[in-house]
């Protein structure tokens, strides 16, 4: 509705009939009913825009039953979705660690790095000539 109001409103179209009717027939082929009662019409000043809803209304059904079927069929998608897809549960990781596995790998750390040491070869100085 508001594609048909909107230049009417702000004053875009030519102030005929003609004007009119070359903007609704541009519309797609959904507004057929209103381009007829455009046509149909002598003058733009007695087309009714209470007509034109009332058509509208009498379509408010339709469009109910069209957009319970598009979020049902959502819903339904995701539904399917997470049936399919396992849920992770991990089960062989600790979720906490003692006191002892906290000094294990703090001595293994230490160890590690005296093994670096130990293993590096020894520092070159400078020797003068």
């Amino acid at each position: 509705m508001s594609k048909i109001l909107k230049p009417i409103c702000i004053g875009n179209l030519e102030n005929s009939h003609h004007g009119m009717v070359n903007h609704l027939n541009r519309i797609t082929q959904e507004w057929q009913r209103f381009v007829t009662l455009v046509k149909q019409s002598q003058e733009l000043k007695t087309v009714s825009y209470h007509k034109l809803y009332d058509i509208l209304k009498q379509h408010q059904n339709e469009v109910n039953e069209i957009r319970a079927e598009r979020l049902a069929r959502t819903t339904n998608s995701l539904a399917l979705v997470a049936q399919q897809q396992p849920v992770y549960h991990p089960q062989n990781h600790p979720t906490h660690y003692t006191r002892n596995s906290a000094a294990r790998s703090q001595q293994a750390a230490i160890e590690n790095k005296g093994k670096a040491i130990a293993n590096s070869p020894p520092p070159i100085y400078d020797q003068e000539p």
